[in-house]
């Protein structure tokens, strides 16, 4: 899911796809055929991002992010995915919460994915939230995606999946 979030005035935090692991260690993933449980590893890449300010001037409540994202493995695109967060608190130190949601088409099917995004105001960001179900191969998917965010543009994703 993504999901990034920038905000005004150098605070900027990335929120898309999910989670972690090095696209050479994604080469044992089946994207879902068979099996009773996998990790898909992937690297999200944004490839489009829109910051909309929707309460108050600046970074604040309600202020929704809508992000696109390549999803790669061994530098090749598998997959995309999109999604939105919305902010749901900002502290005096800069850190944030943000609800965000989104999907992952992979080979096969959509992945779902919804959950909590805690940004610190200063170091690495990673994440941890829900898959809710899918379509196709991953129709009867449950599990979690893992993040963490590189870079303003790139997000390690661990996407364990069962079925």
């Amino acid at each position: 899911m993504a999901l990034r979030l920038g905000a005004v005035a150098g605070l900027t935090a990335v929120l898309t796809g999910l989670p972690i692991a090095d696209a050479a260690a994604a080469a044992s993933s089946n994207f879902g055929t068979g099996g009773d449980g996998q990790v898909i590893n992937l690297l999200a890449r944004l490839t489009s991002r829109t910051d909309l300010d929707l309460g108050d001037p600046g970074f604040d409540q309600g202020d929704e992010e809508v992000f696109t994202d390549d999803l790669l493995r061994d530098s090749v695109k598998v997959g995309h995915d999109g999604g939105v967060c919305t902010v749901l608190t900002v502290e005096p130190d800069g850190s944030s919460e943000s609800q965000c949601a989104a999907t992952f088409s992979l080979p096969g099917g959509q992945i779902a994915a919804q959950g909590l995004i805690r940004l610190p105001a200063t170091g690495q960001a990673e994440f941890d939230i829900a898959i809710t179900g899918g379509t196709g191969k991953y129709r009867k998917a449950r599990g979690h995606i893992s993040g963490t965010f590189l870079n303003a543009t790139d997000t390690e994703l661990a996407i364990h999946v069962t079925h």
